[in-house]
């Protein structure tokens, strides 16, 4: 099991393993990522053009996004998460649809929204295998901090 907490500053997690132990860090830009198909691209200057930055066991990560869909307001994305120049997985997130498929060492799965008003829950399923994981919401009421648990199989 992972958890991501943040205090006052909600752009900035830590990440620690299941004894606590402090073991990343995720920092989300404070604007909208740029899809790197789009032409904000070449619009904006570089400094806006930050992607999330995932730091985990001394390992650097980061996100990029690119367009699927082009219809002014809501839009189709695909999101890829990328180590070492290579791609380890990619996600589509269509607009209306509350199910994400991806793709991870070599498999297949999808992100399903189990969340309800008040709450934010995530089920990880893989076909062959059914449920394999989930990200929960465990924050509580309050404006200041956030705190996430993932519960993942190591095969992810």
């Amino acid at each position: 099991m992972l958890t991501a907490k943040c205090s006052f500053l909600k752009f900035k997690y830590s990440i620690f393993d299941s004894n606590q132990q402090l073991i990343g860090s995720l920092e989300l830009p404070n604007y909208a990522m740029i899809p790197r198909n789009g032409w904000a691209k070449k619009a904006l200057p570089k400094k806006y053009q930050d992607a999330v930055q995932i730091n985990l066991r001394g390992h650097p990560y980061h996100l990029e996004c690119e367009l699927l869909s082009n219809r002014m307001i809501s839009n189709d994305y695909r999101y890829f998460l990328l180590g070492g120049g290579n791609t380890i997985a990619s996600a589509d997130a269509r607009v209306g649809h509350s199910t994400y498929m991806f793709e991870s060492s070599g498999g297949t799965y999808s992100l399903v929204d189990k969340g309800g008003i008040f709450s934010i829950k995530y089920e990880i399923i893989n076909s062959a295998q059914g449920v394999i994981g989930e990200i929960t919401d465990k924050t509580g009421f309050s404006l200041w901090s956030r705190k996430f648990e993932i519960n993942i199989s190591d095969q992810l």
